[in-house]
């Protein structure tokens, strides 16, 4: 089971409702997708908005994981258009992680990728990769937000119409 009552206290925070709090997360958690993002998954597609935990969705490498734990929906966040160079877009949260390379290195050389969040994507002036495709990311306004943690040692899951390897 997933204790929710940290995102909630982060939400209200954000909201104004309280003013002060001191709060750890654990590493990679409240890094979220847009509701509408759609996510592969064994059983055809889905949005992140429509996943909880028990669902099954892809990771990096093909294989079906199990979600473990879902975020509540947090309400207009600041996001951002992560659009690949073949016209697929994702919208995501300034703190959602993406595994990229930011030369021109080959993309089979793992040795230059790094995570990286949207918000240092947005502000980079390198060239981006991620999955071998260049990226441009902008703001893209305010939307509904959620993330979810897959079972799978390296926490990536497949999202997007032309499948990106996302971190949660």
């Amino acid at each position: 089971a997933c204790n929710h009552e940290p995102l909630r206290k982060l939400q209200a925070m954000y909201d104004r409702e309280i003013l002060k709090l001191i709060i750890n997360i654990p590493f990679r958690h409240g890094k979220a997708l847009a509701l509408d993002t759609p996510v592969p998954t064994p059983n055809g597609w889905t949005t992140i908005g429509e996943i909880k935990p028990g669902d099954k969705v892809f990771g990096a490498d093909g294989k079906p994981f199990n979600v473990v734990a879902v975020s509540p929906v947090w309400q207009d966040r600041p996001v951002f258009r992560v659009r690949t160079n073949d016209g697929d877009e994702i919208i995501a949260d300034a703190e959602h992680e993406w595994p990229v390379q930011l030369d021109d290195s080959p993309s089979w050389d793992l040795r230059t990728w790094k995570l990286k969040t949207t918000g240092y994507l947005a502000e980079c002036k390198q060239s981006i990769k991620i999955d071998g495709r260049h990226v441009e990311v902008t703001p893209a306004g305010r939307a509904a937000t959620k993330c979810i943690q897959v079972d799978s040692a390296d926490h990536l899951f497949l999202a997007g119409r032309s499948i990106v390897a996302t971190i949660i």
